[in-house]
């Protein structure tokens, strides 16, 4: 299809998500039969079937489904490859039919797939150029219309314009009929917002830091003489809630539990520039007069006192409060209680002091289930493995799925490590090691001097991650 002269080969979308419904629908040809007689039997052959056109490829589709041929019939598997399979964002519809098959039964899985990119165009953009934000979405004619996809494209517009200074920017989308089936076109629409640089940032009614103290506490910066290399003086509006919370935490930390602000305010100075000011209400200090915890079974209170870092008579420290509700939460974790929940109880204890008693839910004891190991191209499991102190059958530990996710980052062989428990069997959790293997492979060229040869030439080749069989 060649784009309307409104269109660019890579553009456009606004429009909100549209609420989808699955129907698994059991299909007989030769009887009433129900899904429950299907139940348990095995499954011969699972086929796809389209309804439209093909934009997605059959292979993907049954990558992203568990039901599987050779496997057992299972309603439960049928509801989660539906969930799957919209969460993947490229599908609008999908049924489950079924058939017997002698004595089993084959799956049919009738789906409706989303369009495929056509074009992408802009409304309301007047500082960029279609050209240029069509760049910056990274989509391409004909890829899928998923929702990861455009919300990614989404967020690169918003940071294109906050990296120049629109903090405020708005980006939504829709879809657009192109009259070609299984093409649309994207259409992204722009709230550009005024342009926002940050000049100074003032605060107000801080008597016991210094307003260059709390600016250090923010992700925001002023704009400075090289901003056009350090971004200083940009910043996107969610950043001020949490530099907000970083400034009050400041002051918390150091004993000032009642610190609080109204928020931040905005007073435009000229030529898009606006000055931050930030109200404090500082409050007195406050010491904490005991600490003590709520009803355990797991641990006794004596066990856990020593390991505390606020204790009756310190100033009041929210961040040391965290710092012991992280090591409560190790304690319990240790012993595999890996759903162990603590919430501190601040209350009043006479003028500028207050208890802290901390509340824990210590939850169930899990044992570790499987060891999965995911992402990794070059390296071999048994690399990874041999790195993990955690077996099956071992009682699940959070600090050593901590260690577990150190040890591999110490390998120098990948640019990120996640290494996470999720449920698995009943009493069982799984460990789950998700890797992206980064560059390890290095070449070296140099040039040298000798009074013999004159001029020596020396090329070097490194690579750390190595596999003496397979080399290539």
């Amino acid at each position: 299809m060649t784009p309307s002269k409104n269109f660019h080969p890579l553009r456009s979308w606004q429009q909100a998500f549209i609420a989808l419904f699955a129907v698994v629908f059991i299909a007989s040809f030769s009887g009433e039969l129900k899904a429950q007689d299907f139940e348990g039997k095995n499954i011969t052959g699972v086929s796809v079937r389209y309804r439209g056109a093909k934009t997605v490829d059959e292979a993907r589709i049954r990558n992203l489904m568990s039901t599987k041929a050779g496997t057992k019939y299972r309603a439960e598997r049928l509801d989660n490859d539906i969930k799957t399979l919209f969460e993947s964002g490229l599908i609008d519809d999908v049924r489950f039919l079924a058939e017997p098959v002698g004595g089993g039964v084959r799956v049919i899985a009738d789906v409706l797939t989303r369009p495929a990119i056509s074009g992408v165009g802009f409304v309301g953009n007047t500082i960029f150029s279609d050209q240029k934000l069509a760049k910056e979405t990274k989509l391409k004619s004909g890829g899928s219309m998923s929702d990861s996809e455009i919300l990614e494209a989404r967020r690169n517009i918003e940071k294109y314009y906050q990296g120049y200074g629109y903090p405020d920017v708005l980006v939504s989308h829709r879809t657009q009929a192109t009259g070609q089936a299984g093409l649309s076109d994207l259409v992204f629409v722009i709230d550009e917002g005024a342009k926002n640089e940050v000049r100074k940032i003032r605060f107000e009614g801080n008597t016991i830091f210094t307003s260059k103290d709390l600016r250090k506490e923010m992700s925001t910066k002023q704009k400075g003489w090289f901003s056009w290399l350090t971004k200083s003086g940009r910043f996107e509006s969610y950043q001020l809630d949490e530099d907000l919370d970083a400034v009050l935490d400041y002051y918390r930390s150091r004993g000032y539990l009642r610190a609080s602000s109204p928020g931040i305010r905005r007073e435009p100075v000229g030529d898009g520039r606006v000055d931050l000011v930030i109200p404090i209400s500082e409050g007195e200090k406050y010491t904490v007069a005991g600490v003590s915890f709520g009803r355990m079974t797991v641990f006794k209170p004596e066990e856990l006192y020593p390991s505390m870092r606020l204790n009756g008579g310190n100033a009041y420290s929210s961040s040391r409060m965290r710092e012991d509700i992280k090591t409560i939460r190790s304690f319990y974790g240790s012993r595999g209680y890996a759903d162990a929940f603590v919430s501190p109880d601040i209350k009043d204890a006479g003028p500028n002091r207050v208890t802290i008693n901390y509340q824990i839910s210590e939850g169930n004891r899990y044992r570790v289930g499987k060891v999965n190991v995911q992402g990794n191209v070059k390296t071999k499991d048994k690399v990874i493995r041999r790195e993990v102190p955690l077996k099956p059958g071992d009682w699940f530990n959070t600090v050593e799925l901590e260690t577990t996710k150190a040890r591999l980052q110490n390998l120098q062989y990948f640019g990120d490590v996640q290494a996470t428990g999720t449920p698995g069997g009943s009493g069982y959790r799984d460990v789950d090691i998700l890797v992206e293997e980064r560059n390890t492979g290095t070449v070296g060229v140099g040039l040298g001097f000798s009074s013999i040869d004159n001029v020596v030439g020396f090329l070097t080749l490194d690579q750390s991650n190595f596999d003496l069989f397979n080399p290539w």
